[in-house]
């Protein structure tokens, strides 16, 4: 869903039990409605600038712990990203351009923050705010870093930035 975004089985289903629904027995709003009308709001955004993209290809950082798991393609370079330093991510690639970077950890267990840097990013950044449903230069993205040796993105949990180079 959305270049495989979406980490929470909330995203995708409605729990009828009480303790893992989305309304108490008194039709009161859990958290995992929160959880799922902030997915909705999001995939509004993100599904109506990617909808009518070509996804090209999608790729997998290792994991945290060196491994890949079973049945993905492990990155080894595509288009303009170049090398690529980090785990625990997934490069979407689309027709235009643009690449999404999405962090595979759905839970705190799995780690804390950490970087991806792609290398053949290193000037000329453009960015995908959701918040503001625009494209900014990546100045603007406290998450992120332009120097000489690429883009480096900060993922936190189940995070996600789309980028392109202008």
């Amino acid at each position: 869903a959305l270049a495989y975004g979406y980490k929470y089985i909330e995203h995708f289903v409605f729990y009828t039990g009480h303790d893992r629904g989305l309304y108490t027995d008194d039709n009161e709003k859990t958290f995992r409605w929160y959880i799922a009308k902030n997915a909705n709001d999001y995939a509004n955004v993100v599904g109506s600038l990617i909808f009518d993209k070509k996804l090209d290809m999608v790729f997998h950082l290792a994991n945290a712990d060196g491994t890949y798991s079973p049945e993905v393609h492990a990155y080894k370079g595509f288009r303009n990203a170049g090398e690529v330093e980090g785990c625990d991510a997934m490069l979407s690639f689309f027709e235009d351009g643009t690449i999404m970077v999405t962090d595979k950890r759905s839970t705190n267990l799995d780690g804390g923050d950490h970087d991806v840097t792609l290398s053949g990013l290193n000037g000329g950044v453009e960015w995908f705010n959701v918040a503001n449903n625009a494209w900014e230069d990546i100045s603007t993205c406290e998450f992120a870093e332009v120097s000489e040796n690429g883009l480096t993105l900060t993922l936190t949990r189940a995070s996600q930035f789309i980028v392109r180079a202008k």
